[in-house]
């Protein structure tokens, strides 16, 4: 009989995770699609991997897998939870409430800015053309992990479902390796309104980086002002802030622990 696996259930804006320390879940035969299964396991959109780091330059490292057992590089929502997780177990930091997060993506800084609210540095934007797929032009941002990027006069027009599954590994837009899709709604000058498909974890309630490839997509085409973007997404609201080209893009958010467990 295997052993118990423990886990924190957290989550950003409704974007949830099974987070688990890497020593303790090599010791289990789980998989990512069993703890990430809503029927027969935890649940959660994805699996983060956490483990302390002895090294000058970070202070933990993440691994990420989605529910559908496919890596990740890069998750917005989820490196707050580990910077929550990290606090709320005590691990030792460099800098006074400053984590240095080793990821697939990079090494990136989160500052806590209150109780369960986190600043996130998520690096500079790379932008990676256009691409028109049945009428429809889409921009293609990197931001750690790949998205596509189109503008619509109503998020909830959007079948997220059927067009997420079409556009996720479509020549145009994702490719072999897949993509993260979003459908963004001008709000304001500063404001913008997100619906969202995750690579490798479908519709979400949220995401991280598909937050910041949007407003930095809508700042890019002027859709918007440069400086801090409110984005609604189903879940919530993320503030994302980028001054344009060349740029560091920071995100402001939430985490917070839904409940621990064993399984």
């Amino acid at each position: 009989m295997r052993a118990s696996l423990p886990f924190f259930k957290m989550h950003g804006l409704g974007n949830d995770f099974v987070v688990v320390e890497a020593t303790a879940f090599r010791r289990r035969a789980l998989s990512a699609r069993e703890l990430c299964d809503r029927h027969f396991g935890v649940g959660a959109d994805q699996l983060l991997i956490l483990r302390q780091t002895a090294g000058a330059f970070s202070d933990f490292e993440m691994k990420i897998q989605n529910q559908d057992g496919s890596p990740a590089s890069m998750c917005g929502n989820g490196i707050r939870a580990a910077a929550l997780y990290a606090r709320t177990q005590g691990w030792k930091c460099k800098k006074p409430h400053e984590w240095l997060v080793l990821t697939d993506s990079g090494i990136l800084t989160v500052r806590e800015s209150g109780k369960t609210q986190f600043d996130v540095e998520m690096g500079i934007p790379h932008f990676m053309g256009h691409a028109t797929v049945q009428g429809t032009n889409w921009v293609k941002v990197d931001v750690g992990n790949p998205h596509a990027v189109t503008f619509v006069q109503g998020v909830d027009e959007i079948d997220i479902q059927s067009e997420g599954r079409r556009l996720e590994f479509h020549p145009r837009t994702g490719g072999k390796q897949g993509t993260n899709v979003e459908w963004v709604e001008i709000k304001g000058p500063r404001h913008i309104r997100v619906g969202v498909w995750e690579r490798g974890a479908g519709a979400t309630l949220a995401c991280g980086t598909g937050a910041c490839a949007a407003a930095a997509a809508a700042i890019r085409c002027e859709k918007v002002k440069p400086g801090a973007v409110r984005v609604d997404l189903p879940g919530g609201s993320l503030t994302i802030t980028w001054a344009g080209p060349g740029k560091m893009l920071k995100m402001r958010g939430p985490a917070q622990v839904a409940y621990q467990g064993e399984i």
